[in-house]
């Protein structure tokens, strides 16, 4: 009797675990669905991020306008940033070349760099740099092998933090071939209408 009992117990407990059994197969496969589709979403939004963060590259380079000093060189511009303790804005430029191994320069005497605002306001340069070398006043000349970028930075003095932007920029760059032979050609770099980041 007892095994009867038993054997009545466990026929009417099997369905139960059949059931339980059919559950969790059912919730295993729905969690699979569920991480498939997590991981289609995660590579769907670092697809969209991707496309953001050009589409903002793209949309910031449309703000301002560059005139390079030379055709045979590649400028750059990298940001325009404020330094409200200081009132002044550096200006981050690369500059690259295909030529041979050049010498150049960036001069930023009185008539060689300057910057003016939307109110007409014209602001001397307060450094040049160009590579490790760095001048005050007048011009500083660093080799640029080719296909090497080189960053260079032109720093404007006497701007007051209301100013969010600069309409015209200028600055007198020059290169040569760096084993001579070659005489110097200097340009001026112009940049307009370029936001200014504090």
């Amino acid at each position: 009797m007892n095994k009867l009992k038993s054997l009545t117990f466990l026929i009417c407990l099997f369905p139960f675990y059949s059931n339980a059994q059919q559950n969790c197969d059912t919730y295993i496969k729905e969690n699979n669905k569920l991480k498939a589709s997590v991981k289609a979403l995660t590579q769907e939004k670092d697809f969209l991020n991707q496309k953001l963060e050009l589409f903002n590259i793209l949309n910031s380079a449309k703000e301002y306008a560059v005139k390079p000093f030379s055709d045979d060189i590649n400028v750059q511009i990298i940001s325009c940033k404020g330094d409200k303790s200081q009132q002044t804005v550096k200006l981050e430029i690369i500059l690259s070349h295909n030529l041979p191994h050049q010498e150049m320069c960036v001069n930023i005497g009185d008539k060689d760099a300057s910057a003016v605002d939307e109110l007409g306001n014209t602001f001397p340069a307060k450094e040049g740099i160009i590579g490790m070398k760095s001048t005050t006043y007048g011009y500083i000349c660093t080799n640029v092998p080719t296909d090497v970028p080189t960053k260079s930075y032109v720093t404007f003095r006497n701007i007051l933090p209301g100013t969010d932007k600069l309409k015209f920029i200028t600055v007198k760059y020059g290169y040569r071939n760096a084993d001579g032979g070659m005489e110097w050609k200097t340009g001026f770099l112009e940049i307009r209408n370029i936001n200014i980041k504090w």
